[in-house]
């Protein structure tokens, strides 16, 4: 069902949209203030024939006290907009609350908000100059976990952090369209926009303007540094406890936390773990409860669940996870769209599905995923073509000339480098294949791999790579206006801005991205969408490998589990999760 109960929703909202996206892969997280927590990663049913979503209601004393999850990253920071690492996102789902949230059969409701607005019910008004407001109110009595009141306050401000260009948070497209956000009361707002916006329903960032604001009416460029970063004030079920580094996040329940279901368990730990057969040594030996779905590969998955041990849950979800390798187009060889092509042309992915998850992982041939309502199936497929690679070299100028390795006229090798997280067994075997492929078109390629948090902080968001393998996690109202335009290539100019890490430059898709989210019927949408996927698979900024099930494991004790597959994070729902005795 997923994805179609999230169409019907979308068409519930006639003139606004009928259906959308929103940009940033990884920042739609529990939308609203969640997707500036978050963070570069249908149906939700587990493989096994247990239930995912627990059982009987268990008293106090059935329920273990603390629940351990392995996870293979640790989160950079918990500043809001900045950070852009998975393990960020997932543990923010259980400190944060957003004004919408999205449940695990992608259903939009209202969380912090008393509704979400929509042409029906009154709180989107479009005007005659093609401008539109939406007309939000939040809940009454809702309060930061130190007990002070969430307020209209709060959303200006996040407004005014977002809007700051001392701060180097990861996108402003919302915000940039917002002429001004006008307080009606302590829990009422107006939105006034400058242009129609398909996403207006998606909510506003929300920050604590008594714990940030200090800070930031003193100096913003130094918001970075804030110790907010390291422990964060939330309106989640949960709270900060305690980070010990390289080790462990542990959460504890917030007392001012205002749902309707508290808390069950009394200790959420995330445990740190780069290897992913330690993490699997340790679900077995009991001594985690859990592997998210950024501790586990899918593969990996698929092997332990055949151990079929009795004490364990699997879940496989179909997912809209982007793995890919992003190639740095101001490199000198690979700015060549033809060496780029010949990579692609190369490469063995159907060969690599097969081997590696059994082919039960479809093969990517654009950036969009197939569940996606805007992706083209009719799109340019890159086939595994020897001939066809070895043909775009010569045409590049990079020639067999007797040696293991090809060269150009000046006698340089054509030497690359691919780099990804260390310890993603996965990752790491898919470096292996494709070294294989290309050398078989005389393409020498060196792999130097990263802990994930120096690759993703550092490598990948300051574009220090050639070649770099990783994953942006889709959301069903994703529209690439961050991933893509050039104005989105981060650099030190722009305070490293921007997703788009390959540094694609193409005027038309600046074009089409820009329009994409202020398009409000949904044809004309599939179209630009169409029109953008041709001209990307020709540039060829990345190299697009395949999408990944989500997958994840539990003991078959542990309730309230539910994977989502897509960009909102396993712990929507961590007030529910406990551990029978």
């Amino acid at each position: 069902m997923g994805f179609c109960k999230t169409v019907a929703f979308f068409l519930k909202l006639k003139g606004i949209m009928k259906h959308h996206t929103r940009n940033h892969f990884v920042l739609l997280a529990l939308v609203g203030v969640l997707g500036l927590f978050a963070t570069s990663c249908g149906d939700s049913s587990g493989t096994n024939t247990q239930s995912a979503n627990g059982g009987k209601s268990q008293s106090a004393e059935n329920i273990a006290e603390q629940i351990i999850v392995g996870i293979q990253q640790e989160a950079d920071t918990f500043m809001p907009a900045l950070g852009s690492m998975a393990a960020k996102g997932e543990i923010s789902g259980a400190l944060f609350r957003g004004l919408v949230k999205m449940d695990s059969d992608w259903n939009y409701h209202p969380d912090m908000a008393e509704w979400i607005p929509s042409i029906e019910n009154g709180h989107i008004k479009l005007l005659a100059d093609g401008k539109m407001v939406t007309e939000w109110k939040l809940k009454e009595r809702l309060k930061w976990e130190d007990g002070q009141p969430v307020t209209v306050d709060d959303v200006l401000f996040a407004f005014e952090y977002m809007m700051s260009d001392k701060v180097p948070v990861q996108s402003r497209d919302v915000e940039k369209r917002i002429e001004k956000i006008e307080k009606i009361g302590d829990l009422e707002f107006h939105v006034h926009w400058k242009v129609l916006y398909a996403n207006a329903f998606l909510g506003h960032p929300i920050m604590p303007q008594h714990v940030l604001g200090p800070q930031f009416y003193e100096d913003a460029s130094k918001m970075e540094r804030h110790p907010f970063g390291r422990k964060p004030v939330g309106n989640g079920p949960y709270r900060f406890a305690a980070w010990r580094p390289g080790d462990s996040i542990t959460l504890e329940p917030n007392p001012h936390y205002t749902g309707d279901d508290k808390p069950k368990t009394r200790r959420l730990i995330w445990r740190f773990v780069s290897s992913t057969q330690t993490l699997q040594s340790n679900i077995i030996a009991g001594s985690a409860d859990a592997i998210s779905p950024t501790g586990i590969p899918f593969d990996e998955a698929v092997i332990l669940e055949k151990q079929r041990r009795a004490n364990l849950k699997f879940y496989i979800v179909p997912g809209m996870v982007w793995e890919h390798v992003d190639l740095n187009l101001d490199h000198p060889i690979l700015k060549d769209k033809r060496v780029r092509q010949a990579l692609l042309h190369a490469m063995d992915r159907e060969g690599m599905v097969d081997a590696l998850f059994e082919g039960k992982q479809p093969v990517a041939h654009s950036w969009l995923p197939p569940k996606h309502y805007g992706y083209d199936p009719n799109v340019k497929k890159y086939d595994f073509n020897k001939e066809k690679a070895n043909a775009l070299l010569d045409e590049a100028g990079w020639k067999n000339r007797g040696g293991n390795y090809r060269t150009n006229d000046k006698g340089a090798v054509l030497r690359l480098t691919i780099s990804t997280t260390q310890g993603n067994n996965t990752r790491e075997r898919v470096q292996q294949l494709i070294q294989d492929d290309l050398k078989q078109i005389g393409v020498d390629l060196v792999i130097k791999n990263y802990d994930a948090k120096v690759f993703f902080s550092d490598i990948t968001a300051k574009r220090k790579f050639e070649m770099a393998m990783y994953a942006w996690i889709t959301a069903p109202t994703s529209d690439g206006e961050n991933l893509w335009p050039s104005d989105k290539i981060p650099s030190e100019t722009n305070n490293w801005l921007g997703q788009n890490y390959p540094g694609l430059r193409h005027a038309r898709i600046d074009e089409i991205d820009k329009k994409i989210p202020e398009t409000m019927d949904e044809k004309e949408r599939v179209k630009l969408f169409h029109e953008q996927q041709a001209i990307w698979t020709d540039e060829l900024p990345s190299l697009p490998l395949y999408f990944r099930a989500e997958a994840s494991v539990t003991k078959s004790s542990f309730h309230n589990w539910k994977p989502t597959g897509n960009t909102t994070p396993i712990t929507w729902n961590a007030q529910q999760w406990y551990l029978a005795r």
